[in-house]
């Protein structure tokens, strides 16, 4: 051979040798990830329920003694009847009665134990993911990709391959089958190994001069082979299918994923929020969402129908299955009784036996097949759910101090949103003098909302860093310096709670405190003493305050928390002009010893401050007193005179 014919067969060999280890690796890389996985799920679910797994096991056994018990004892008992062994058959049926009538009984109630408890527990592990969802960094949180992650890991768990209990449960059917097959294999070797006219006479259905292609047939390799490929054949035939069909659903329904939160979105706001419905029939929007109804179910229909259209052919597949299965076995038992091989008596036991051994095997590759397509969904839960916070929490403790004495540094601190390409922030230096009332103001969208948000560690600085008390925020526990703030967010949010639930944040709280925080807040004393009456009633269909009194609610919720600096953002929006100067007053008197920061369109709120701080565009544009600020003619100076101006027309 020629030289470069040799090195260009050295190159394939060595192509070849490398894809095979590729292949391999990646084979190996999978079964790992399967066991992986699994091992992740009993885990999960163990820790949530510790009885489900057990109950699972012994509906297993159960199912196997119902399968198998009737299979058994059917040849002894018509052996007993064909021989007028009249006790015996008494006996065997009482036997097959009662073992039928217990697991069948005892089976049922398991089964309805698990459907239970496997609803219970798709409805904790929901609720985990919630509640984890709620321990990520704000950041991670409002990330498009992190809501995406999260949406996804949701709605696997409303299809089936991806609920926690349907993937239990195919597991425990694998072991099912697995120990289905080993029982059914004893049974069936037994006929397959069978020779013909071995047992002579006794066996009087058999032919009395078989054609010689039968007795070939029935011999035991014949036999074993011809069972043995034609059920491969059609269990492959079959697998290939399945694994076909699954891969089409897979991707049915990560195309479908954006739908589902599209119509979950349109439900919760749209269908459910009736504080809404005044804006709905004032500007007649009814068109509107009708259409994008239709829009919305008309591509969720179009899922549900290509995946029935799916499960539609993956049963004709499994029916086809069965029935060549079925003539199959039929086939082998008659040939060995014609050919004198088995006894007619064994004919129902050997039947079943070699029906139950291929539809084990079947059910087995099948059951297997669906739960390594399983293992994609479960790997976008695992994922969301093992996904780390990726703020940086410290370990320093926060300084507990009587005196509420810190001192909040911004050292060149700037901040750009993630995907902006403009900074909301830009070089900010400044210093929060404590135990006095702080006001920022400037135009929408200067960035007074995100120099809070970067105060109370909501957001990470892009640039700079802040500092409490001469130390980075972020070399202190996360927890203890969050605990120094009680915010009232422009965004405030009261719950389908009770209302003192509502001011204090959890259900074991201080009443006389709660109590004497609402009357604080500028409530009057008949609601301040009816604690116990909800806020609102579930899925907003009715709102029990006005929405000055729920203000008033967000008020009193943060003079409840403890904190050492207070944050109200724009906390008298929704309240008259009147009812703002008394709450100023009044909060000027609560907190007089607390550092506060106030935000707020009506530069009325600067008068109750000794510190105005004035941004624009991301910048501190001005520091200082009102009056000093008034003569400096700037910023602050205009938007007071117009104010002003605007008041007295």
């Amino acid at each position: 051979m020629p030289k470069d014919r040799k090195t260009k067969q050295s190159k394939q060999d060595q192509q070849l040798a490398a894809v095979n280890r590729s292949a391999k690796t990646k084979k190996t890389k999978t079964t790992k990830q399967f066991f992986s996985m699994l091992g992740w799920l009993f885990a999960t679910v163990h820790a949530e329920n510790r009885n489900f797994l057990p109950l699972y096991c012994l509906s297993t056994l159960l199912a196997l003694v119902r399968t198998y018990l009737p299979i058994l004892v059917m040849a002894p008992l018509l052996q007993a009847l064909l021989a007028g062994r009249a006790q015996e058959a008494f006996n065997l049926v009482l036997l097959l009665s009662l073992g039928v009538f217990l697991s069948d009984g005892l089976h049922s109630l398991i089964e309805h134990a698990l459907a239970v408890q496997g609803l219970d527990l798709s409805r904790r592990l929901r609720l985990n993911m919630h509640l984890h969802n709620l321990d990520l960094s704000y950041q991670d949180v409002l990330d498009q990709k992190t809501k995406q992650e999260f949406a996804t890991a949701m709605a696997n768990q409303n299809y089936e391959m991806g609920n926690f209990s349907q993937v239990i449960k195919r597991c425990f059917s694998l072991i099912l089958h697995a120990l289905s097959f080993i029982l059914a294999f004893s049974l069936s070797l037994q006929m397959l190994l069978s020779k013909p006219w071995q047992a002579g006479s006794e066996f009087g259905l058999s032919l009395a001069n078989p054609p010689a292609w039968l007795v070939n047939l029935a011999q035991p390799l014949p036999a074993v082979l011809l069972a043995l490929g034609v059920s491969l054949i059609a269990i492959g035939s079959n697998n290939r299918v399945q694994k076909r069909w699954a891969a089409v659903q897979r991707n049915y329904l990560q195309n479908h994923g954006k739908v589902e939160s599209d119509l979950q979105y349109f439900l919760l706001q749209f269908g459910l929020d009736a504080k809404k419905y005044a804006f709905f029939q004032s500007y007649n929007i009814f068109g509107l969402w009708e259409k994008i109804k239709q829009n919305l179910m008309k591509s969720n229909w179009d899922f549900f129908y290509k995946g029935f259209s799916v499960n539609l052919k993956q049963d004709l597949a499994n029916a086809l299955t069965n029935v060549v299965i079925l003539v199959l076995s039929y086939g082998l038992v008659g040939l060995k009784v014609l050919s004198g091989a088995i006894a007619i008596t064994s004919v129902v036991t050997y039947v079943q036996s070699f029906n139950q051994l291929s539809q084990s095997l079947k059910q087995f590759s099948s059951t297997l097949l669906r739960l390594r397509f399983s293992i994609p969904y479960l790997e976008d839960m695992r994922h969301f759910v093992e996904r780390e916070n990726t703020l940086y929490t410290g370990t320093i403790p926060v300084e507990k101090r009587r005196d509420d004495a810190y001192t909040i540094t911004f050292d060149h601190v700037s901040f750009r949103y993630p995907g902006a390409e403009t900074w909301a922030l830009r070089d900010i230096n400044l210093e929060f003098t404590m135990r006095e009332k702080h006001a920022l103001v400037g135009p929408n969208g200067s960035g007074k909302t995100t120099l809070i948000l970067l105060l109370c560690r909501l957001y990470e600085p892009t640039e700079g860093r802040i500092l409490l008390n001469g130390v980075d925020i972020r070399k202190y526990n996360y927890q203890e310096y969050r605990d120094l703030f009680s915010v009232v967010f422009q965004d405030y949010q009261l719950f389908a709670f009770s209302l003192g639930e509502n001011v204090a944040c959890r259900m074991d709280y201080d009443i006389a405190k709660v109590s004497d925080k609402v009357l604080a807040a500028g409530l009057p004393p008949a609601i301040a003493s009816n604690l116990d009456q909800p806020v609102a009633e579930k899925w907003g269909s009715q709102e029990n305050f006005s929405g000055g009194e729920q203000q008033k609610i967000a008020i009193a919720r943060a003079l409840y928390k403890p904190g050492s600096l207070v944050i109200l953002d724009e906390p008298t929006a929704a309240l008259d002009p009147q009812s703002e100067a008394e709450i100023y007053a009044r909060l000027s008197d609560l907190i007089q010893d607390k550092t506060t920061v106030f935000i707020s369109h009506r530069m009325s709120s600067c008068r109750f401050c000794n510190d105005i701080l004035v941004l624009d565009q991301g910048q501190l544009v001005e520091r200082g007193g009102h009056e000093d600020l008034l003569q400096a003619g700037g910023l602050y100076s205009r938007m007071w005179q117009a104010q002003a101006q605007y008041y007295q027309d």
